[in-house]
């Protein structure tokens, strides 16, 4: 019986260990998500084929708490404290309101954003902790999002 208890003990720990989710190289994996910023400048526009093609998707926040985890995220980027990181958040001039870029209406409440009428063209971006908005068509950095992976 011991020796049948000892090998359930094992054949556990080794699935436990096997079947733990993990982020790609590169990546910064916070619970079941994995989170990149991109090493190459693009106009907001960009960043949702950039990510594409990395098998992921453009940042849109879901929460507070993943807001707060991607502006800390932010300030780890070594030696670009200075640079704005784009997440897929814009000012829709058509519909009056921020939107994500897959459409749905901007949900968090703790993000201080322009002004409407101040908003035409600006696109939200993350700047080493802080959350603003530019012109879209300014140059940045991505960040991706996808969900973690066991093989």
């Amino acid at each position: 019986m011991e020796g049948n208890q000892l090998y359930f003990t094992f054949l556990f720990f080794f699935n436990l260990v096997w079947e733990c989710p993990a982020c790609s190289n590169n990546w910064d994996q916070h619970g079941e998500n994995c989170y990149f910023f991109s090493r190459n400048t693009l106009p907001w526009r960009e960043c949702s084929r950039y990510c594409t093609g990395l098998g992921s998707r453009f940042l849109k926040l879901s929460t507070e708490g993943e807001m707060a985890i991607v502006t800390k995220l932010s300030k780890m980027q070594c030696g670009m404290y200075q640079e704005r990181y784009w997440i897929s958040l814009f000012y829709d001039s058509k519909q009056l309101k921020w939107v994500w870029l897959d459409g749905t209406a901007l949900t968090l409440d703790k993000l201080q954003l322009p002004d409407p009428k101040n908003a035409h063209n600006k696109c939200v971006f993350v700047k080493y902790g802080h959350i603003a908005a530019e012109d879209c068509q300014r140059y940045g950095y991505c960040i991706c999002k996808k969900k973690t992976y066991s093989d």
